[in-house]
């Protein structure tokens, strides 16, 4: 997938999400959905000016990495982790290329956290790329652990995400349901672990009442989970 089509699908993404916003308050807040529009209009004009500042980020995080010393791993895991986060939607190659490079230094870091976060990072790129055995065999391997609440939350959310793609590649009615169940399953667990009020908590509450086909109630969970303030 390139950065194009990734960016219009981020948009589609949030396009539906502001759609679920303004039906919420389409008769309260007339004045406010205008504004809403016109500041959406005027982030997609500056494409241009967010990949400069992508770009400049970039070079950046390379510059230092290119400095640090192999014995400085911490240094040099959050330098990867930066470019691993500013890649994942913009180029998914050099986004595999760096949280291969991270996952072996949270080895090299026996630092058992760290080395979970990147699983379910590494989960996360393969699933984009549509490798659904790799993807299955990282959830797995993360399954055999005893994961902190915070990190178990991201991995059944990371298993929602598989179950659902899986569903939706293989239509063949037998696996497709079974799939679904195990969507609806994984994202329900996920959707209790994460904190009350947060914004993960309000994301996949809302995604559960949408694949539960209880779409109205969904839309309330999409306005808390919107990062605008209305």
């Amino acid at each position: 997938m390139n950065y194009v089509n990734q960016l219009q699908k981020d948009y589609e993404i949030f396009l539906f999400l502001m759609i679920g916003v303004l039906l919420c308050h389409n008769t309260k807040c007339q004045n406010t959905d205008d504004n809403l529009l016109q500041t959406l209009k005027k982030e997609i004009f500056k494409i241009k000016v967010y990949d400069q500042q992508k770009d400049q980020r970039i070079l950046m995080y390379k510059n230092k990495l290119a400095k640090s010393t192999e014995g400085d791993k911490v240094t040099r895991y959050t330098l990867l982790d930066c470019l691993y986060e500013e890649y994942k939607n913009y180029n998914f190659d050099s986004a595999h290329i760096y949280i291969s490079r991270l996952l072996t230094v949270s080895n090299e870091l026996r630092d058992e956290r760290k080395l979970y976060e990147t699983k379910i990072k590494l989960g996360l790129i393969q699933l984009s790329w549509g490798m659904y055995k790799e993807t299955f065999d990282c959830i797995a391997d993360l399954a055999k652990h005893k994961l902190p609440t915070d990190i178990r939350a991201d991995y059944y959310s990371l298993k929602y995400r598989a179950y659902q793609n899986l569903a939706t590649y293989n239509t063949d009615k037998f696996y497709s349901e079974a799939n679904q169940r195990e969507s609806v399953k994984a994202l329900d667990s996920a959707a209790h672990l994460y904190p009350t009020g947060t914004y993960m908590y309000y994301k996949s509450a809302a995604q559960f009442q949408l694949i539960s086909g209880k779409s109205l109630k969904q839309l309330n969970y999409f306005d808390k989970s919107s990062p605008i303030q209305m």
